[in-house]
């Protein structure tokens, strides 16, 4: 079978990390993969096998008018198109909303069938117009599209009836190094250590866990907190103020962007999910398949979904500090709990296995063959 993913770039993030994991997986299996981004691969922080073909369509970036957007996004669509008609995919497979919506554009161009993929929760953030727009045409168009949780699955049968929507999370695995491993140390102290990790935004929430921290710091002398991921300087500005406003200076680390987490993940010992909104976190996955134990905010969609509560973490009420903290201290203070939760995180490598994972997009791919097969 001969397959085409296309997505915006493979710069770090978890839609990106699965598409790496996605044409490995197939490649593996036999298949000819192709992976189709407008951004050029020498940013790239994810590393391709061999046997996948890196395709540049180019046209990455804001435009600076409506007009110029438009005039972008249809030689992107024409571009995706040649190289569809040149490699004659069996199927497309689109991720992020700007790849779906030019995807399913060169797909129709091109008569492939297209798998969308729905990434992170859309009822939870709206796009610029004309983008919220163009997304609620363009799902009941694809052939199938695949969602990451059964919440938003039902968002997408609520506003497309007819198609095709399937739930299929992210797979675990145990993250090695990407493009670039040469991390500097990072200067962790002899005291145990609260990790959290992920694109510093507000969708993060990591201001809430500085709050939460703060809250029980003075009472577990022997914790700091590592907070691994970079972000705009404005937002990484704000969060160091307020570190120094609540005197933590000394007990929590912007260790800034990583490339190696897994490794940063061993040397630490709890993990901590402070979301506002999730899809179905890879990081969350990562630091559970490593052995450790996580709270979390039960968010609309996503940790629910991978966390077991009083298993392998505690899941807490959304943007509540008061909570977040009770529910680090509950594993702070007691030893045996912690390691009893630590020895259940890694069952995520089987509960959500590789293997299962690809079963399920192979069904995807058949469902959208036979939607393409009977709509012709």
């Amino acid at each position: 079978m001969r397959l085409t993913i296309f997505v915006p770039a493979l710069r770090g993030g978890g839609a990106e990390r699965t598409v790496a994991l996605l044409a490995g997986e197939w490649a593996r299996r036999g298949h000819q993969v192709a992976v189709v981004t407008m951004e050029a691969p020498r940013p790239d922080d994810y590393l391709l096998p061999a046997p996948v073909s890196r395709v540049v369509i180019g046209g990455f970036g804001d435009s600076p008018s409506r007009a110029a957007a438009i005039a972008a996004n249809v030689r992107r669509a024409r571009a995706l198109a040649q190289h569809l008609r040149a490699f004659r995919p069996d199927a497309l497979v689109t991720f992020l909303d700007t790849a779906n919506i030019v995807g399913l554009v060169g797909a129709r161009l091109a008569r492939v069938p297209i798998v969308m993929t729905l990434r992170n929760d859309p009822r939870m953030y709206q796009l610029r117009a004309p983008w919220g727009r163009l997304r609620r045409l363009a799902l009941p168009r694809a052939h199938v599209v695949v969602s990451q949780t059964a919440a938003v699955t039902q968002w997408v049968r609520a506003l497309a009836p007819r198609v095709n929507a399937l739930t299929i999370p992210n797979a675990a695995h145990v993250p090695g190094p990407s493009s670039d491993a040469s991390d500097a140390a990072i200067p962790f102290s002899k005291r145990k250590h609260v990790v959290a990790a992920g694109t510093i935004t507000r969708q993060k929430g990591f201001d809430i866990l500085i709050e939460a921290f703060a809250r029980i710091a003075r009472y577990h002398h022997d914790w700091d907190l590592v907070i691994l991921g970079s972000g705009r300087r404005d937002e990484v500005d704000a969060l160091d103020r307020l570190i120094r406003e609540r005197k933590l200076e000394d007990r929590v680390i912007l260790a800034g962007r990583r490339t190696h987490v897994a490794a940063d993940f061993r040397r630490c010992d709890i993990f901590v999910l402070s979301s506002r909104w999730e899809g179905f976190p890879n990081v969350l996955l990562e630091a559970m398949a490593c052995g450790l134990p996580a709270v979390a905010f039960n968010c609309p969609s996503g940790p629910k979904e991978i966390v077991r509560h009083g298993v392998d973490g505690f899941l807490v009420p959304p943007e509540d500090a008061g909570h977040l903290a009770e529910g680090l201290a509950a594993l702070m203070r007691d030893d045996g709990k912690r390691a009893q939760m630590a020895g259940r995180a890694a069952d995520v490598l089987e509960r959500f296995s590789i293997e299962k994972t690809m079963q399920q997009w192979d069904e995807a791919i058949a469902m959208a063959l036979s939607t393409a097969g009977r709509a012709s």
